[in-house]
């Protein structure tokens, strides 16, 4: 699934409101210093009815330590090994209540991943682009482009609006993530909170 999908799990309305009340919101974070700022990640929380979405963007060099594509079978194990512990939404963050269950997620790390692996995964197998990611490893390894791994995870509650209390794990996992820029909106409330490994818990209020 393509990183526009990742990013338009939230509904327009959502998003709309999103972009509104984080204008309105004094954040010294990540975001100020740039869209991509290593050790920088952004967590978005949005309730909609009985739906609470969790998006997580972090750059790639976080989680990975690189932001080329995987070429070495070293490189690949630990894009696979993330992606793996990223499947898990227990791994980002917990939430005790609401009596949620989780209904879709979505883990890109097509960013960092080799587009042989990607596109076999797709049902394809493109030897050219291959040829052309071989003929072009050095550049890569050494651009300025930078990289970013998209998550998402979509959970059906019963009780949303009891949903408070967030616990942020995730930062345990990657030793190179240093802050995690969080906002969150419902239907009655807006906030936003940078989190460290020494505070990584947020409260919707």
């Amino acid at each position: 699934m393509s990183k526009k999908v990742i990013r338009n799990t939230l509904t327009k309305a959502l998003v709309t409101s999103l972009a509104v009340a984080t204008t309105s919101i004094n954040t010294v974070n990540a975001a100020e210093q740039g869209a991509h700022v290593h050790g920088y990640a952004q967590l978005t929380v949005a309730m909609e009815n009985t739906e609470l979405h969790l998006e997580f963007s972090v750059p790639s060099e976080s989680v990975v330590g690189f932001e080329y594509k995987a070429t070495s079978e070293a490189e690949l194990i630990r894009v696979k090994a993330a992606q793996k512990l990223l499947s898990n939404p227990d791994k980002l963050a917990t939430f005790a209540e609401g009596n949620c269950q989780l209904i879709n997620s979505e883990i890109d790390v097509s960013a960092v991943l080799p587009e042989d692996k990607h596109a076999d995964e797709h049902g394809h197998n493109n030897h050219n682009n291959h040829k052309h990611e071989d003929e072009h490893h050095n550049e890569n390894k050494h651009s300025s482009t930078h990289s970013e791994i998209l998550v998402s995870y979509q959970f059906k509650c019963q009780n949303v609006s009891e949903v408070t209390n967030f616990d942020v794990h995730v930062f345990k996992y990657f030793e190179r993530l240093q802050q995690i820029q969080t906002r969150w909106i419902t239907d009655r409330k807006q906030g936003a909170k940078t989190l460290t490994a020494n505070e990584a818990s947020f409260q919707l209020k």
